[in-house]
């Protein structure tokens, strides 16, 4: 699941979009298959190994994808992080740390706001 987020991600980020977004062709139809596999099996509440690698990426794929899925993920995702926080700040990440595990949440959380250019629309 982790690469099926990242692999949307990266189409995005490579000008590869689902036919809602402009897509065409066999490049668009991957892009829409990968989106389907992510809707019925990547969830905020549980995600099998690498939460924090997996939702870095799905929140990416679905920001840049938009409409209704961006918005029904991005408030429980935001509220999962928020609540997961560490007193001091922090969270810890997929067992690697609290500088990645922050770094990555800090990233999905400011994606409504688009502070970092390269996660612009």
């Amino acid at each position: 699941m982790p690469f099926s987020a990242a692999a949307v991600a990266c189409f995005y980020a490579a000008g590869v979009y689902d036919r809602q977004a402009g897509g065409s062709g066999k490049e668009a139809q991957m892009v829409e298959r990968l989106l389907d596999y992510c809707r019925k099996n990547v969830h905020v509440e549980r995600s099998p190994g690498h939460y924090f690698y997996c939702h870095f990426y799905m929140a990416q794929g679905w920001y840049q994808h938009g409409g209704k899925d961006w918005k029904d993920y991005y408030p429980k995702i935001r509220d999962r992080l928020v609540s997961t926080q560490n007193p001091d700040g922090s969270w810890m990440g997929d067992g690697v740390g609290t500088t990645y595990g922050t770094a990555m949440a800090t990233i999905m959380l400011q994606l409504p706001y688009g502070y970092l250019p390269i996660c612009q629309r």
